[in-house]
C-alpha cells in the first residue's frame, strides 16, 4: 500500500473547501458514475473542518447538533461505525454544497479506498441522494474559478480550472434555504435550458467577468434573482466585479481592497455578510495525503 494514496481515519482534521455553482445543466447517465452536470463555479475557502472518529454508532454532528445529511449518511452506512464531527461557517440547504462537502468527509473516513475512490463514491451518494450533480467533482478538482466540461465523477467527468489574474475576495449573503432536491424538481425545466445556453455563453469568452455576468443572466432567467436583490444591490454596483445568486445564496466578486466597503454594505443590507477567498485544489496535492494520515501510521 502506497502511502501517498491511502489514509487512515480520525487521525487528524481535514478542511474541505466549499463550491457555489454560478450555472449549470443536469446530465442523466446510465449510472451515478456517469451523471453529473456542466456548468461553472467558485470554490472557496475557507470551507467546513472534518473529522471522523472511530464510535460505538454512527453519527453525523454539525456544529455540536446531530443531524442527517442523506449523501453522508449513506457513505456512512457503508463503513464501520464512526462519528463524523462537522465545524461549518454556513448553514445547511442554502447552496454552498455543505452536502457535498459532508460527503467527501465521509468518504475519506475510508482506509481502503484512494483519494479519487472516495470522491467517486461521494459524488455517487449524492446523485443517490438527489443533494447534488457537480459540486464533488467540482469540490475535488477545483481551485477557484471552476468549469465543469463533461459531466460525471471524478475521474468520468471532466474539469477544468480559469485563472482570475486578479487578488479576489468573495462575498455572500444567506437568503433562507432551499433543498436541492426541490431546485432540481421545481426549476428543473428552466435549469435545463437556460443551464446549456449560459454555458455556451461562458465557453465562448471564459473569464471571471464573463462568469459572474452568466451566472446573473441564469439566475434572472430561472427565478433565483428578483428584483429586490437587483434593486439592492445598485449602490455597490460601481465597486464590485458581478454578483448573482445560487439557490438561496446572494454571491458577490470584488477586488480585495473593496471587500469591507462591501460586506459591510452586504451585512447592513442582507442582515448578514460572509467572506471568502477562491481556493481549493489540496486533493492531489502530497501535503495534504500527509495531513489527512495523521500520525503517519
Amino acid at each position: 500500500m502506497h502511502r501517498e494514496s491511502y489514509y487512515d481515519v480520525g487521525q487528524t482534521i481535514v478542511s474541505i473547501p466549499l463550491h457555489i455553482t454560478g450555472f449549470f445543466a443536469p446530465y442523466y447517465g446510465t449510472g451515478p458514475l456517469h451523471t453529473g452536470s456542466i456548468g461553472a463555479g467558485l470554490v472557496l475557502t475557507p470551507g467546513i473542518i472534518c473529522n471522523a472518529l472511530p464510535s460505538c454508532e454512527r453519527a453525523i454532528v454539525v456544529n455540536d447538533e446531530y443531524c442527517t445529511i442523506r449523501p453522508a449518511w449513506l457513505i456512512l452506512t457503508q463503513l464501520p461505525p464512526i462519528r463524523l464531527e462537522i465545524r461549518t461557517p454556513v448553514p445547511i440547504g442554502a447552496g454552498y454544497a455543505l452536502s457535498a462537502c459532508a460527503s467527501l468527509g465521509a468518504a475519506f473516513a475510508s482506509n481502503s479506498w484512494t483519494t479519487l475512490e472516495a470522491a467517486k463514491e461521494a459524488h455517487k451518494a449524492e446523485v443517490l441522494s438527489l443533494t447534488g450533480l457537480g459540486d464533488v467533482p467540482a469540490i475535488f478538482y477545483g481551485n477557484g474559478l471552476t468549469v465543469r466540461t463533461r459531466p460525471g465523477a471524478p475521474r468520468f467527468g471532466e474539469v477544468k480550472n480559469i485563472p482570475t489574474h486578479r487578488k479576489l475576495a468573495i462575498i455572500t449573503a444567506d437568503l433562507g434555504r432551499m433543498e436541492t432536491t426541490s431546485m432540481l424538481t421545481k426549476y428543473s425545466e428552466k435549469i435545463a435550458m437556460y443551464g446549456k445556453l449560459a454555458f455556451g455563453k461562458f465557453m465562448k469568452d471564459p473569464t471571471l467577468e464573463n462568469f459572474l455576468n452568466t451566472s446573473r443572466w441564469f439566475a434572472s432567467k430561472v427565478g433565483f434573482l428578483n428584483h429586490n436583490i437587483e434593486e439592492a444591490l445598485k449602490p455597490i454596483n460601481s465597486k464590485i466585479i458581478g454578483a448573482s445568486v445560487k439557490k438561496r445564496v446572494l454571491f458577490i466578486a470584488v477586488d480585495e481592497d473593496m471587500a469591507y466597503d462591501v460586506a459591510s454594505y452586504v451585512n447592513d443590507s442582507f442582515g448578514n455578510s460572509r467572506l471568502f477567498t477562491p481556493g481549493g485544489g489540496i486533493w492531489m496535492k502530497k501535503q495534504f495525503l500527509q495531513t489527512i494520515q495523521g500520525t503517519g501510521r
